[in-house]
């Protein structure tokens, strides 16, 4: 029986496997000038170490979902618990 694996390149990783994401503030530069956006982004262990004790980061919102209701699709979905104009 085989099954089929969300990512061909990693196989050890499934559907149901979970990753925490945030949202964190970035800065881009366009035409000489700083943009403040909003970024979606797993976040390293090391940054969710952070987090839990408490040691302020760029992160305002921390989500976990599996990775299936993400990469589900051809597409990449953003989950509900992020604003509109976030971008991955």
């Amino acid at each position: 029986m085989t099954t089929a694996t969300l990512f061909p390149n990693a196989p050890d990783v499934s559907a149901q496997d979970y990753c925490v994401f945030g949202l964190a503030t970035c800065f881009v530069k366009e035409d000489n000038e700083y943009h403040q956006t909003e970024v979606i982004e797993p976040i390293p262990s090391a940054a969710l170490e952070a987090i839990l004790k408490g040691i302020p980061t760029s992160y305002h919102l921390v989500c976990a979902k599996s990775l299936g209701e993400i990469f589900g699709g051809e597409l990449i979905e953003k989950p509900a618990e992020f604003p509109e104009d976030a971008k991955f």
